[in-house]
Parts: C-alpha cells; sequence; structure tokens
C-alpha cells in the first residue's frame, strides 16, 4: 500500500521483453487496468482504490503466471468535533443551533455521509439533529458539565460514534427589564414545550395526545390538560396564531397579561391557605414571606441564594414571570414607623413610569391589580415607587416596541 486506500505497484521482467497485467476487483477483471508492460522495472500507483480485495496477475509467453493480492480496509468513518466542543458552553435555557463537520470516511465509496442520531449520556441535555444541524439545550433546570454521542454512517457504510463534552453555565438572569422573561428557555408553566425537550412541535401535540401531564402541557392555564390545549398548540405550530397564551413577551395587551398573570396566581401554592404558618416570629410567615416565596416561584432564584429554610425551592421558577417584590412603609408623623407591608408586582402595562402600568399583587389572597386605598400603606408608597423605578430602570426600554 501507498497510502490508506492507494495501492503501489511495481513490476521486474528478467529475460523477458514483454508481460500482460491484468487487475481483479473481488473476482472481477477491469478491463481498464490491463496493459503491456514491457519495461524491466515498472511501477504505477493507483490511487483511491475502493476497499475490499484486489488481485494483480502478471502472465507472459513461457513465464510462471506471478498473482499477488492486497486488501483496501474497510475504514470506520471519522468526526472531528474540536470546533464543535468549543460551542457547547452555554446557558442554562439557551438552545444553541450548531452546524455539525462533515463527518469524513477514507474510503471513496462511503464519504456520503450524514449524521444519524444524537445520543445524551446523561440527564443533562435534549439534542436533535434536523438537516446537519445540532439542536441542544438543558433538560429542565440542569446545569453543569454533560457529553454528547454523535452517530453519523450507515450499516453498509459502517457506523461510526463520537463523543463531545460541553458545559451548561448558570443562565444570565434578566434583572432588571420587566418585559420579558427572567430566564430565556421553553420550561415554564403554559410554554407548549409539554414533552419538556427544550422544543416546541408536534412531538408536543403528541405527548398531549398520549395524556402528559406537565405544566408545559397546560397552554391555556385553567389547570387542566385536555383538547383545548392540543387545539390551541396546533393552532400556533400551523401559524394561525402568533402565539400561545403563556408566551409573556409576546402578549400585545395589558389585558392578556393581567389574564395570564391571574391564572398563574391561582395556580400557584403560595397563599394563605396553603403557606401560613402560625407560631413565634422566627417560624410564622407575614406578608413579606409571601411576596418573598412568590418571587422564588415566579422570578426565580438559585439554592445557593436562599439561606432562610422556611422557603420552599420546589416551584423555583416554575412560572418564569416577571415578578418583583415590594414592599410599603407608612409612618406616624412623629416619625415613628406605624406599619409597613410586603406584596409583589409585574409590569403588564405598556410603560414602567406609569404607576397604573403595574399590576399589584396580594400574595396571600392571590388577588391581582390590587389598588391604592386612601390611608392605606399603598397609596402614599406611589410617589416613591416611581422614583425608584426611574433610578433602577433608567437603563431598560421605556415602552414596549
Amino acid at each position: 500500500m501507498a497510502g490508506d486506500i492507494d495501492i503501489a505497484y511495481s513490476a521486474r521482467l528478467k529475460d523477458l521483453t514483454s508481460a500482460t497485467r491484468e487487475v481483479y476487483y473481488e473476482g472481477v477483471k477491469i478491463d481498464s487496468l490491463s496493459l503491456e508492460i514491457t519495461q524491466a522495472h515498472y511501477t504505477e500507483i493507483l490511487e483511491e482504490n475502493r476497499k475490499g480485495m484486489w488481485e494483480f496477475v502478471l502472465s507472459a509467453v513461457d513465464a510462471d503466471t506471478a498473482r499477488d493480492t492486497i486488501v483496501v480496509p474497510d475504514y470506520a468513518p471519522t468526526a472531528d468535533l474540536s470546533s464543535l466542543e468549543m460551542q457547547l458552553i452555554f446557558e442554562e435555557g439557551k438552545m444553541p443551533v450548531l452546524a455539525l463537520p462533515a463527518p469524513l470516511d477514507i474510503n471513496i465509496e462511503d464519504r456520503q455521509l450524514r449524521y444519524s442520531g444524537v445520543e445524551c449520556s446523561d440527564s443533562m441535555t435534549q439534542a436533535r439533529i434536523i438537516n446537519d444541524s445540532l439542536y441542544i439545550t438543558n433538560a429542565k433546570r440542569q446545569r453543569g458539565p454533560f457529553m454528547i454521542t454523535l452517530v453519523f454512517g450507515s450499516e453498509e457504510c459502517g457506523i461510526g460514534r463520537q463523543t463531545a463534552s460541553g458545559e451548561i453555565l448558570d443562565p444570565t438572569v434578566n434583572w432588571f427589564n420587566p418585559f420579558i422573561r427572567p430566564v430565556k428557555g421553553t420550561y415554564y408553566y403554559g410554554s407548549g414545550d409539554a414533552n419538556q425537550d427544550g422544543f416546541i412541535d408536534s412531538l408536543d401535540v403528541q405527548a398531549i395526545e398520549n395524556g402528559i401531564e406537565t405544566d408545559e402541557a397546560d397552554i391555556d392555564g385553567n389547570k387542566q390538560i385536555n383538547s383545548d390545549d392540543k387545539m390551541l398548540l396546533e393552532d400556533y405550530l400551523k401559524g394561525n396564531i402568533s402565539y400561545l397564551p403563556g408566551h409573556y413577551e409576546k402578549l400585545e395587551t395589558k389585558v392578556e397579561r393581567d389574564d395570564w398573570v391571574q391564572k398563574m396566581m391561582d395556580i400557584d401554592s403560595t397563599n394563605w391557605d396553603n403557606r401560613y404558618v402560625q407560631g413565634d416570629a422566627e417560624n410564622c410567615w407575614v406578608s413579606g414571606n409571601y411576596a418573598s416565596q412568590t418571587s422564588i416561584n415566579f422570578f426565580g432564584y438559585y439554592d445557593d441564594e436562599i439561606q432562610w429554610d422556611k422557603y420552599d425551592l420546589s416551584e423555583n421558577r416554575r412560572f418564569n414571570l416577571p415578578i418583583y417584590y415590594v414592599h410599603s412603609s407608612l409612618d406616624n408623623p412623629d416619625g415613628s414607623h406605624k406599619g409597613g407591608h410586603g406584596m409583589s408586582a409585574i409590569l403588564t402595562g405598556d410603560y414602567t413610569l406609569e404607576f397604573d402600568s403595574w399590576n399589584f399583587i396580594e400574595p396571600q389572597t392571590d388577588y391581582t391589580n390590587v389598588q391604592p386605598e386612601i390611608g392605606g400603606l399603598i397609596c402614599p408608597f406611589q410617589e416613591m415607587f416611581i422614583f425608584m423605578l426611574q433610578i433602577v430602570l433608567e437603563s431598560i426600554p421605556m415602552k414596549i416596541c
């Protein structure tokens, strides 16, 4: 062999003026390679030969026939994934779409290779291959190192498998932009990603038909998963509607946003009946605790950010909505503290600096769009609230575009 699939052929003629060379591939004569050799020492490189057995027969009158055989190996396909691994580091909730490097095969007849699948070796990721592009996302609430195996080739050409490693990083949280969800992705209540694979597609329709019960499958937010959810998702996938009720950042009116927020508050378990704990000051719940728990369930936090064991992280970022903690305070004329109250708020209107654009929520009762009371705790807070918004939110858009 002169190379992986190249054959170096040489013949020496002794006491002969000529000889005939014939070449057989898998027992079949290749007429185009037959020739008459007249040189005493003949050499030739036959390039890029098919895999299998090759036989070279040299014959002449009044001379013994010489036969030589050589086998071109069936090489396994390979893939160089070094450039891909550099792109397999992404934040939780994001879904990179990566162009896959073409698989390689030394054998010329096996060079039209395609990727046939991708295997996730653990529960960290979900991945698919569509038109030689890798679509990958993290499994729900999973972060850290991961490995995937790309499969390519065929039974005829040989199956190749190549592993690649990556890492899912903590997400970039949109702390101060109330127009969008805190974290990107599809893992939240009513998203439409019924099977929780990071994609919203026909497989989710099938999952609903098969009776799946996930938060993401309750598309209309009525606490039931049925044919109504399936019809909504089908309309969305067909392009009949441009967004689902739970696609908060795409909702066009305050009425739509207020309606979805109320539905999610009705589903959320943070209220007086479900969360109230009696006891001493350390163990009982006051208004700020309800507001904090609501922020955990809607906005979301990481485990190491919650130091107080009275809070429940089992529904951390379940709803993925930009609900903020609000605290109002009222003082007596002499300057002494009269009282305070912890609540929640979410921007459902179009302007951050308009008080009426904010939906104030009483998490103890699940009431939304709570209005200020004359002489109450929220009313004197209105002016200070707008002043603080001007400082905190000055770097974000002031109007929905």
